[in-house]
């Protein structure tokens, strides 16, 4: 991905690239670029950069027009619901509710300007990752025996409670349904 924005300016020797996705892996790398592309100077090497993990709200619903709820639920129209992530269209939330009593979504951060900035996402609000099941077994004929890893970010940040920090660990919840034939 190519990223212009304020990094165009000759002058600046730092910039911020917006809009990428939380909690994932970048390569990035710089290059000085001409009007005559063959007066560019070479990529410079890559440096690997870890975007931190973000709220439910930071991320769009996954659907072009529709509003993800807080129940689960989707919708259609700003307003409809208290919405949990803004559509594909629209994907940021703004930190204003006043859509009709709601939080608002824009198409872009500048879309949240005059609604309160860009709802922020404090670490004591990013979920725990889910965990991963590294295996199962039956010892017995009445007992099944399950080792897993608890989730991690690509940062390495741990939710707080995995850190026993605001919402406390309560417990690893399992669940075991009897498989269909």
């Amino acid at each position: 991905v190519s990223v212009y924005g304020d990094c165009a300016d000759m002058t600046l020797r730092a910039c911020t690239l917006t809009n990428l996705l939380p909690d994932r892996v970048y390569d990035v790398r710089i290059q000085l670029a001409c009007a005559n592309e063959s007066l560019n100077s070479p990529w410079t090497t890559s440096a690997t950069v870890n975007t931190d993990p973000g709220c439910t709200w930071s991320t769009s619903s996954g659907n072009a027009t529709g509003y993800e709820c807080e129940d689960g639920s989707f919708c259609a129209t700003e307003g409809c619901c208290s919405p949990r992530r803004c559509p594909d269209h629209m994907p940021v939330m703004c930190a204003d509710s006043s859509c009709n009593g709601h939080f608002c979504c824009a198409a872009d951060s500048a879309g949240c300007d005059s609604k309160g900035g860009v709802r922020p996402c404090l670490e004591s609000q990013v979920p725990a990752k889910e965990p991963s099941i590294l295996q199962v077994d039956s010892p017995s004929s009445s007992s099944l025996q399950i080792t897993w890893t608890p989730g991690s970010y690509a940062s390495g940040f741990t939710a707080p409670c995995g850190q026993g920090g605001v919402s406390e660990f309560l417990q690893w919840s399992v669940q075991v349904t009897e498989a269909e034939e």
